[in-house]
């Protein structure tokens, strides 16, 4: 990712990392990385990972929820992840020693949730032709599909009062 397996804190390494710290932790079978965007913006670049031949996978720090990450490029550096953080938020990328498996190396999806074979299955926000660059073991597959039928955004305008009630709930 970075040079230092340590935490930046100077303004200057803060300039060079476009906005994000991390720490990394290397184990026998796996590598981690917490990655932080430390900025009061949305951070959405690519980010090379000094792995290869790994498995991705992301751990949400907030409600341990454990996603494989379908969506990478491998090069000579590492592994490249299109990595979307909302201002000052963490994610945690633990990447396995692994067999190659599909993935989606490009795409103008918002995101890819599941990959079986060479069926593909993302998210769109919006209607249109949507392109996708699928690696499997034995060759690379490009296509093209249309969305249609996602319906246009519901304005709410004037003046409205949102009451959530429960037991979760502070009462004010």
């Amino acid at each position: 990712l970075f040079p230092s397996t340590t935490l930046f804190r100077s303004y200057y390494a803060l300039r060079k990392n476009r906005g994000l710290s991390f720490m990394h932790r290397k184990l026998n079978d796996a590598d981690i990385y917490f990655v932080t965007n430390i900025q009061n913006r949305k951070s959405e670049i690519p980010v090379t990972f000094r792995v290869k031949n790994f498995l991705v996978q992301k751990w949400n720090p907030y409600n341990g929820k454990i996603s494989p990450v379908y969506c990478y490029n491998e090069n000579e550096n590492g592994i490249e992840i299109p990595l979307k953080l909302m201002p000052y938020e963490s994610t945690i990328l633990v990447f396995h020693a692994r067999q190659k498996a599909a993935h989606v190396t490009s795409t103008d999806f918002d995101s890819i949730t599941k990959i079986d074979g060479n069926t593909v299955t993302a998210i769109a926000a919006q209607n249109g032709e949507h392109q996708i660059e699928l690696q499997t073991r034995e060759k690379k597959i490009i296509k093209s599909v249309v969305v249609n039928g996602i319906p246009a955004p519901l304005l709410i305008s004037g003046q409205w009062k949102l009451t959530l009630e429960g037991k979760d709930f502070p009462r004010i």
